[in-house]
């Protein structure tokens, strides 16, 4: 055990948790419902916390389309900034569309549908004036009880399924 403290200890550390609430299909595109809790794990407040959720149609999207997405968020999915204590976090229950036609559907072992994947993005102030990061990606699909998630069926008319899970698609970048 080392008493030493470095300056990273001191720095906000924000952490992703997600919890998959319902996701579907309809005729105008899919939907994802979520909580995402933001938490500090950090020794200072995180300042100007900006958090942004995007989703991409399948689970199959390559790592540059997430990229993509983290360098140029979508400005009307980031909700506003806020201050987050140290031990403390925030909840933000949301929904992400995604329009039908770039909803990237197939079939796996015989199944139709859709295994879309949404990323989280925090953004903060850290206490030098740069900016911090932490983004995650998560595959949502319908729980089985297996290693794999059953595919979101396709439907011209609106289903919501509330047996919905939330993989961890990719390690968490943390800049």
């Amino acid at each position: 055990r080392t008493d030493a403290t470095h300056a990273w200890d001191l720095d906000p550390q924000l952490e992703l948790a997600m919890r998959p609430t319902r996701a579907g299909m309809s005729r105008r595109g899919a939907m994802v419902e979520f909580e995402l809790t933001v938490a500090n794990a950090g020794g200072l407040p995180a300042e100007d916390v900006r958090i942004g959720a995007f989703m991409l149609g399948d689970s199959a999207a390559v790592p540059t389309e997430i990229e993509r997405l983290l360098m140029h968020p979508p400005a009307d999915q980031v909700v506003p900034a806020e201050r987050i204590e140290p031990g403390d976090g925030t909840r933000l229950n949301a929904a992400v569309p995604l329009p039908r036609d770039q909803v990237d559907a197939g079939t796996r072992e015989g199944e139709e549908g859709f295994t879309p994947v949404l990323v989280a993005d925090a953004r903060y102030r850290l206490p030098d004036g740069s900016e911090g990061r932490t983004a995650a990606a998560f595959t949502f699909g319908r729980i089985n009880g297996g290693e794999h998630l059953v595919r979101i069926a396709l439907q011209d008319d609106p289903a919501m399924y509330a047996d919905i899970e939330a993989r961890l698609h990719s390690v968490p970048a943390k800049v």
